[in-house]
């Protein structure tokens, strides 16, 4: 559980919640380190269903998009 807080608290501010983007990010580091879904999602407040179903589910034509333009982006902000 310890862990769950640190890895959230790095990436938001606190009483913030995680976009699904940010949230899939943490949870997929976290799985990597041998926790389950169910707890990760228990601490996000998110249904583990919702979690699994969008890593089941097709990238979308606005989320390909988004991660096309991201090197450019961090590129010009750099």
């Amino acid at each position: 559980m310890i862990e769950i807080i640190k890895a959230a608290s790095v990436s938001f501010c606190a009483g913030d919640r995680p976009s699904p983007d940010e949230a899939e990010q943490v949870m997929d580091h976290l799985r990597d380190k041998g926790l389950g879904a169910d707890l990760v999602c228990r601490v996000f407040q998110l249904w583990p269903s919702t979690y699994f179903a969008r890593k089941k589910r097709p990238k979308s034509a606005r989320r390909l998009r988004d991660e096309q333009l991201m090197p450019l982006t961090e590129g010009i902000h750099t």
